[in-house]
């Protein structure tokens, strides 16, 4: 598969982000790190190991886990608006390649604003990740 970033960052966002295939270290590591969105939002094993293998969030659960470790890290507020800014700069702690960058920015910039139409925060955290790899798909890559 071809995959966009080829870097193993320390942050629980950017392990959500890189494109390499998650191992159990990655795993254990995001679980270190989102251990209070684990307790948070009940998520389990299957949830953290979706994560980390740069899945989708396709159940509640999962959606409002991802909700939570965008929190954590400012890449969403409390009321769930993507902070563009704070994203590229987790992915600039996560690669140094500046056409990666570049394509990260311009897909990550059309994601700004993205909601669910209820206001649902783990419905938008879901609707952030689906337009940011989307987006990365348009730009010719599997996955951002």
């Amino acid at each position: 598969m071809k995959y966009i970033l080829c870097v193993i960052c320390v942050s629980a966002v950017a392990i959500l982000l890189v494109s390499v295939d998650a191992g159990k270290e990655e795993e254990n590591m995001l679980k270190q790190v989102a251990e209070g969105c684990i307790n948070e939002t009940g998520a389990t094993d299957a949830d953290v190991t979706a994560m980390a293998n740069k899945e989708l969030p396709s159940t509640p659960t999962a959606k409002c886990f991802t909700f939570c470790v965008l929190k954590l890290f400012n890449c969403l507020t409390e009321t769930g608006d993507f902070q563009q800014e704070e994203f590229m700069d987790l992915m600039r702690m996560g690669t140094d390649n500046n056409t990666v960058l570049t394509m990260c920015d311009e897909v990550s910039k059309k994601c700004v604003g993205t909601k669910s139409p209820d206001n649902d925060n783990c419905e938008t955290a879901g609707l952030l990740v689906k337009c940011l790899d989307d987006g990365a798909k348009e730009a010719g890559y599997e996955k951002l």
